[in-house]
């Protein structure tokens, strides 16, 4: 293994490196696959120590946690390296654990008003589950859910099972037939297609997909987005078209991110490897495991970095992953999955961040609890489907 400067690695886990070090990195990588290796497993012992631990407690987090709020207008510039202090931080999020995996308990100190929005809140907007509409040939639909559905469509085998997983088994006599699976807001689902490659979608999600795949191609068209496991044919790629890029694998697993309220486009490769083509400009990227694409649709301009994929992948399992996320973004990520609408009063909150794991299975009114319990001084109203957020 050809050597590279340690603080090189470091300052690039750290988001510290100039453009002459990103080369050096960038060379080094492109070396050999054993530095791809190399490096994610250092990235991901790293992140590992910033994971929470479940034995901490809320005591000590509340005594640290007007330490732990990000805020724009009252922080100082960082100027020690995340990376080679990781272990205070990690001692730091162990305190944090405490809320983040429900171990802290709701204070009596809460007004009974307050408890009422929160019950109201979590009345109206339960955890989202397995939910989606089929359309066939973009006229007949068939709701899907925790219902069995079992169809022969033009020699195609398709199966709902209550599960919430869609199945495509092609026969000699199968001829295709425009599919679209649309997830709404409050849903996810999962479909194996005719080739066996599997998709999960996630909330206000749509793709769109033959029941067969012919020709020298296997493409489909997502909005919202997916995580691919695509099955390996060389001879036939798999192509994943979006509003503003166009992805071609052979096989590989990957999450794409593609919600037409966004100002962005991600791709997030976890193994394999796979090409982007950005239809608005004349470039294209080619992503090794580890990588994430980001593409600013304002400005046509790309971006290729390393990422924890775990925290772009998380949704799969059922955990939301949030890592220095503006509330905004937050909120429109939780938004989908609880099916609410949203409005911010005072712009101040919208410098507030926030890092950390929640269950996709918690109730709504645990995340609020969370927000305010680390810190961030939002009131909290509720009418008609609308949840309101204002300074205190």
């Amino acid at each position: 293994m050809r050597k590279i400067d340690w603080e090189i690695i470091a300052k690039d886990i750290d988001n510290q490196t100039s453009i002459s070090e990103k080369k050096k990195l960038k060379k080094w990588l492109d070396a050999s696959e054993q530095h791809y290796k190399y490096y994610n497993k250092v990235k991901q012992n790293y992140f590992k120590q910033l994971s929470f631990d479940k034995k901490s407690n809320d005591i000590d987090f509340l005594k640290l946690k007007k330490r732990l709020v990000s805020h724009s207008l009252n922080t100082q510039p960082y100027r020690t390296s995340r990376f080679r202090n990781f272990v205070i931080y990690s001692s730091v999020a162990c305190i944090v654990a405490g809320l983040l995996c429900g171990i802290f308990q709701w204070t009596s100190n809460h007004k009974r008003d307050d408890i009422q929005i929160f019950k109201e809140i979590s009345e109206h907007h339960l955890p989202g589950t397995n939910k989606a509409t089929l359309f066939i040939d973009n006229h007949e639909y068939i709701a899907l859910g925790q219902n069995s559905v079992l169809l022969d469509l033009r020699g195609v085998k398709i199966t709902n099972s209550a599960q919430g997983d869609l199945t495509y088994q092609k026969t000699e006599k199968s001829s295709p037939i425009l599919n679209k699976l649309v997830v709404p807001r409050g849903g996810e689902y999962k479909v194996i297609l005719s080739d066996s490659s599997t998709v999960w979608l996630n909330s206000e999600s749509t793709l769109e997909y033959p029941s067969i795949f012919e020709g020298n191609t296997r493409r489909v068209t997502l909005i919202g987005e997916g995580y691919f496991k695509i099955s390996k044919n060389e001879k036939k790629p798999f192509i994943i078209e979006t509003a503003d890029t166009e992805i071609e694998v052979l096989g590989t697993e990957f999450n794409v991110s593609a919600y037409p309220d966004n100002s962005y486009t991600t791709t997030t490769l976890v193994e394999g490897s796979v090409k982007i083509e950005y239809k608005a400009i004349d470039s294209q990227d080619i992503l090794k495991p580890g990588m994430q694409s980001y593409y600013n649709i304002k400005e046509n301009s790309s971006q290729i970095s390393y990422v924890n994929t775990e925290f772009n992948t998380s949704w799969k399992n059922k955990i939301f992953s949030f890592n220095d996320t503006p509330l905004e973004d937050l909120l429109k990520i939780v938004s989908r999955w609880y099916n609410f609408k949203y409005t911010i009063k005072d712009p101040s909150l919208l410098s507030y961040h926030f890092s950390g794991e929640l269950s996709r299975k918690k109730n709504l009114d645990y995340l609020f609890r969370v927000l305010e319990e680390v810190g961030i001084p939002m009131e909290i109203s509720y009418k008609n489907g609308t949840v309101t957020l204002d300074k205190k």
